[in-house]
């Protein structure tokens, strides 16, 4: 729905910025869209968001929303660090107690194991995040099971290509991307959204459109982050 064009600038404070205009899109999509800055912290990108018939956008207007953002700084993750629902933790590998565990203590994932190769913690504290996500994807289900008519056949979390976050099958499964570990819960919260109102209407006609706004309304702000990838 929007085509990447060249910014004036392609820095702004550490950022990496991309510029977007909204191009083909269903109207029911363009009568929502706003003039829209998502910033992305832990990537080090900004992503610029422009209506189809929006004039420009100057470094003032970046200044400005990064300040009405609450002055995000870029914050790559360290070789220690991970992120969860975009908040960067930090990984602790203890020495053996006797039992393999993981728990997180704040914005700490501690991880005791018997041995410590890279590729052993690499998997475990994947399995870890992974369990972390489909926990807040269920919690979400629970926020919206009040406003729906359909529910999932189950919630799973698997590899899909890269921009696409979720996937609704026609069983009812749906499939979340791990990536969306990098996002706010906010992005997790929009995804299960769109997949759910696939439940209904399994395409893009209006009818889909209507749904997820009814299930969502501020979905569509919070969909631009997948540019970012």
């Amino acid at each position: 729905m929007f085509r990447r064009l060249t910014p004036e600038t392609d820095r702004f404070r550490g950022y990496e910025v991309l510029l977007f205009r909204q191009g083909r899109a269903p109207s029911a999509v363009r009568r929502l869209m706003r003039r829209t800055v998502v910033f992305a912290p832990h990537r080090g990108k900004v992503g610029v968001f422009l209506p189809e018939t929006s004039g420009a956008f100057s470094r003032d207007d970046l200044e400005r929303a990064w300040c009405e953002q609450g002055a995000p700084a870029v914050q790559l993750p360290t070789a220690d660090e991970r992120v969860l629902l975009g908040r960067l933790i930090r990984l602790k590998v203890t020495p053996y107690v006797g039992y393999d565990d993981a728990w997180l203590d704040g914005v700490c994932l501690n991880l005791t194991c018997r041995r410590a190769p890279t590729k052993d913690i690499d998997s475990r504290v994947g399995r870890f995040l992974q369990t972390e996500l489909l926990r807040a994807a269920e919690a979400a289900l629970e926020r919206f099971r009040p406003r729906l008519t359909k529910l999932p056949s189950q919630i799973v979390i698997k590899p899909l290509r890269q921009r696409i976050l979720g996937q609704c099958t026609r069983d009812g499964e749906i499939r979340l991307n791990p990536t969306l570990l990098q996002w706010p819960e906010t992005v997790l919260e929009e995804t299960l959204a769109h997949e759910l109102s696939h439940l209904v209407c399994f395409n893009h006609s209006p009818a889909f459109w209507e749904t997820l706004t009814v299930l969502l309304p501020d979905w569509l702000p919070r969909s631009l982050c997948h540019y970012l990838t």
